[in-house]
């Protein structure tokens, strides 16, 4: 294997995803908040060799993968992509399900490494280049989950005020609340 194949599959991108029945996140550290309904709170960190297209591949790969039981949705009669809806065991994506909703907090501390007694973030890309990077992350999210996926449901949740996407504020510590059915939560570098 080439030095060079390694590189490529460097994880740059670190999440857990914590799947709830409603969240909320303080993002200015006074009073503004954003809130979503059921789905599910994405902890975000950027690793050292993490870029805007990195980021971008990762949030697809997110968005894409059959990870949670979410409420079903019928797909469409018109529908013919087989492969959009819900496994047989009723795991389905973010795609497949659109009357979830993901709230994106950025959370540096999932790059960290115990070194003795304490942790350390050198693994973290800098702050500068991870405001970039996140919001090619948030604005991935938001592309993939604003087309209309394999049901016409996504007409649905398209209310106003109501967004299916929400984001916290890179840089700066936030207060989440949220409430769940129970610990369901997975972790992945990608």
């Amino acid at each position: 294997m080439s030095k060079g194949a390694l590189v490529e599959n460097v994880a740059t991108v670190r999440v857990v995803l914590q799947r709830v029945t409603r969240a909320s996140l303080l993002i200015d550290n006074v009073s503004q908040r954003v809130a979503i309904g059921s789905g599910v709170v994405c902890y975000v960190a950027f690793l050292a060799q993490a870029t805007p297209s990195t980021a971008a591949a990762a949030a697809v790969s997110l968005v894409s993968a059959k990870i949670f039981n979410f409420p079903s949705v019928q797909p469409s009669t018109s529908s013919t992509d087989e492969s959009a809806a819900a496994s047989p065991d009723g795991i389905a994506s973010l795609l497949d399900s659109p009357l979830s909703s993901i709230l994106i907090v950025p959370q540096a501390s999932l790059g960290g490494k115990l070194k003795g007694k304490a942790v350390q973030y050198h693994g973290l890309v800098p702050k500068d280049t991870g405001v970039e990077v996140y919001a090619s992350f948030c604005a991935m999210v938001r592309q993939c989950l604003s087309s209309p996926g394999p049901s016409s449901a996504l007409d649905a949740v398209s209310t106003p005020g109501t967004l299916r996407v929400q984001c916290g504020t890179y840089g700066n510590r936030q207060a989440l609340d949220f409430e769940s059915e129970g610990p369901n939560t997975h972790f992945f570098d990608l």
